[in-house]
């Protein structure tokens, strides 16, 4: 299907076409809006992971009017990290198991002020990280 966010195997595929060298970014938030798991993808596709991504999505009502459609039609909106649908605690356990020591970059695509919400989500996963 056309969509803008791949699963797990749309990218694994992708990769694979294009050869060896090629690795992805793993954006916890991009999963959602393909309807998979961000767990479940991140183990997908551990062979290619290079580098990581962290954002959260807070669902909003079937008949909101703003917010991005996921691929089942469900509406979401940005969030502070920690605040919204996606399972920090699984999803850095998860990178850690995988004996991930890169870098996790921060994102933030909500409504609020960019600034405290900057501040409130990277408390949030250090916390996390150096747990």
């Amino acid at each position: 299907p056309v969509a803008p966010y791949q699963n797990s195997a749309e990218c694994m595929e992708t990769c694979e076409l294009a050869g060896p060298d090629l690795m992805m970014t793993y954006d916890s938030g991009n999963m959602v809006m393909a309807d998979e798991d961000p767990v479940e993808f991140l183990l997908a596709v551990k062979s290619r992971l290079a580098h990581a991504h962290a954002k959260d999505w807070e669902l909003l009502p079937p008949d909101a009017e703003r917010g991005l459609t996921s691929r089942a039609g469900k509406k979401y909106i940005g969030t502070v990290v920690g605040t919204g649908v996606l399972d920090y605690p699984a999803i850095i356990k998860t990178l850690k198991s995988l004996n991930y020591t890169g870098y996790l970059s921060f994102e933030y695509e909500g409504t609020g002020d960019p600034v405290q919400a900057a501040r409130d989500g990277m408390a949030y996963l250090r916390d996390l990280v150096v747990d």
